[in-house]
């Protein structure tokens, strides 16, 4: 009986100090606070209007937004003026989003216009995309953007599939 208890006492002895031990055996300095940032969509939601320019060819046109959501779906009603990918003024086109803890994510879909497409929005409000096997004059692009309050701003290379490279931005406002 008397070993069984002094086991007993060293491990509730021992479990505190584990406790106080394991966060010292991170990177971060004991006085830097733990930062968990969770997926806020009522940043996105509503309309978006701006331009899109093509930096290299000076191209350019309209764009606007539509972000709803239901439930843990966000909906992003997208339509586009200009020359898209060797298109003039393709059609509208509908993306869902599923919605997380940490960000919402667009799991590969086909789009007519932007090839095979996939997509995360971050808790931190960064947007980024890639695109694949586009059809047109484009083999592929990469987006990344950001939203600060009502102001969207995306960067983004285009992959020619004459082995060029094209680069263009966006500015949004929410309305």
């Amino acid at each position: 009986m008397l070993p069984a208890l002094m086991r007993s006492r060293s491990l509730a002895i021992l479990l505190p100090l584990l406790t106080l031990w394991f966060p010292g055996c991170s990177n971060r300095s004991a006085d830097e606070p733990v930062v968990s940032i969770s997926f806020n969509p009522a940043i996105y939601l509503g309309n978006w209007a701006g331009t899109w320019t093509n930096t290299t060819n000076n191209g350019t046109g309209n764009l606007t937004i539509n972000v709803t959501q239901d439930m843990m779906t966000m909906t992003v009603e997208f339509e586009i003026t200009g020359e898209v990918f060797g298109v003039t003024d393709p059609e509208p086109e509908t993306f869902e989003l599923d919605i997380g803890a940490g960000e919402a994510e667009l799991v590969s879909v086909t789009s007519d216009v932007f090839g095979t497409l996939t997509g995360i929005i971050t808790g931190s409000a960064v947007i980024s995309a890639v695109g694949t096997g586009v059809p047109g004059t484009a083999s592929s692009f990469e987006l990344i953007g950001t939203v600060d309050g009502d102001k969207m701003t995306v960067n983004g290379v285009i992959r020619l599939e004459n082995g060029g490279i094209t680069t263009g931005n966006a500015t949004l406002n929410k309305m």
